[in-house]
């Protein structure tokens, strides 16, 4: 059995509106469930951990009498991230076979080609990343007091990042520190490498106003290209 925890705790109200980005209807389907069906149809052996907020529990309820929702497993969130990570990550057994990925349930437009990709680079890597490189030039430090960086060099990382079960359970027996941006971040820091593959320009989180526009548009054209 493998494991995608899809990360749904978050206010997530910076794209202007009340009701948290991962529950708005993105194509008539709540955005979580568009992340939650690109793991089951891209991984046949797979649970979803879907990690919520306690305080839209009532909600969740309300969108499973509405919608048709693959089958999953609630956990609670906690303070950071990498607390809401920690509580799925302690539902799941021990494993030397398994793989875990963690997804935000704000990146809906994931391809299951892209969820398939990971998966496989994991089983022989043990710890890999999507990532993509800035088209734009990058600078480094404040507004008064900064220098070009070489973008050749600049990762900008995204999700699932997929990790073998052992070493994400061990990664993760340690506390919360403010480095710990994502979940490679705490495995790094255990001193396991974390190895970059090609990403999708596509696969933004959506965060923004307009950003739930655009991903209806992609969504969109990709029923009419089928």
């Amino acid at each position: 059995m493998n494991y995608a925890i899809i990360v749904a705790a978050g206010k997530g109200l910076r794209t202007g509106d009340t009701l948290p980005k991962q529950f708005a209807l993105l194509n008539g389907l709540p955005v979580v469930i568009h992340s939650m069906r690109a793991f089951k149809n891209a991984v046949k052996q797979v649970e979803v951990i879907l990690v919520l907020n306690i305080e839209h529990i009532e909600h969740w309820k309300e969108i499973l009498q509405q919608h048709d929702v693959p089958d999953h497993k609630v956990v609670f969130g906690g303070e950071q991230r990498f607390n809401s990570v920690k509580n799925a990550l302690e539902t799941i057994p021990p494993s030397e076979d398994s793989l875990i990925a963690v997804h935000d349930a704000a990146r809906p437009i994931i391809t299951s080609g892209m969820i398939q990709k990971l998966y496989y680079a994991a089983m022989d890597l043990g710890a890999v990343v999507p990532a993509v490189m800035p088209a734009d030039s990058v600078r480094s430090g404040t507004v008064s007091n900064n220098r070009i960086v070489d973008r050749n060099n600049i990762y900008l990382i995204q999700t699932p990042q997929v990790f073998r079960c052992e070493i994400m359970k061990a990664a993760f027996q340690t506390h919360y520190l403010p480095e710990f941006t994502d979940d490679a971040s705490v495995v790094e820091k255990m001193g396991v490498p974390i190895h970059i593959i090609e990403g999708e320009k596509e696969n933004f989180k959506i965060t923004f106003p307009g950003d739930h526009m655009h991903a209806e548009a992609i969504l969109k054209q990709r029923v009419q290209n089928i």
